[in-house]
């Protein structure tokens, strides 16, 4: 029931039943998710501040069964103020998940352009960093044709825009698939 309350963001029965003696504020379903974890993903900014102030909540070690973190879902949703209190609360989980990719990946991945120069933005956050595929933030961004993003990025000296995915593709030749002419023109 806990889990319900957060992801469907009702506050007060989260509190509620957070509240309750034996109840498990932490727990994890059959995916390994929390209800910190779904409360972020759908970007409701209290029920994740009154769980991420709880000393029963494990903030650095909520990962679900594939290694993602509240502020890796919450990324990848485009929540911005629940991005903002996460990183407030925890630095330690900005690592990729399973497959490499990290908060910031997926906030490029999807389009976020909020998100994506919030995370960029923190010193302490690798902005290169490659996943599985030997993907980057940048290279995400080119992808999906994300221009701000791909701008954001490719304008940083700690961003390799030649960098090679497990092909041996470069950034600029993924864009040149996709038939993103306004990127092409920024790379």
């Amino acid at each position: 029931p806990l889990s319900y309350a957060a992801e469907y963001g009702h506050e007060s029965m989260v509190r509620l039943l957070a509240d309750q003696n034996g109840v498990k504020v932490d727990s994890k379903d059959k995916d390994d998710r929390t209800p910190l974890s779904y409360a972020a993903e759908n970007g409701h900014e209290a029920v994740v501040k009154l769980l991420a102030d709880r000393d029963d909540v494990n903030i650095t070690d909520s990962k679900d069964d594939s290694e993602r973190t509240p502020l890796s879902w919450a990324a990848g949703s485009g929540h911005e103020e629940v991005v903002k209190l996460l990183l407030k609360k925890d630095r330690g989980r900005l690592l990729g998940d399973t497959i490499g990719q990290t908060p910031l990946s997926y906030a490029t991945e999807c389009g976020h352009k909020a998100v994506v120069k919030l995370l960029a933005g923190r010193q302490y956050i690798e902005v290169d960093l490659q996943d599985e595929g030997s993907q980057t933030p940048l290279s995400w961004a080119i992808y999906v044709g994300n221009e701000f993003v791909v701008k954001l990025l490719a304008d940083r000296d700690d961003v390799n825009a030649d960098s090679k995915d497990e092909h041996g593709r470069t950034p600029l030749s993924w864009v040149a698939g996709s038939g993103h002419e306004a990127v092409v023109k920024l790379l």
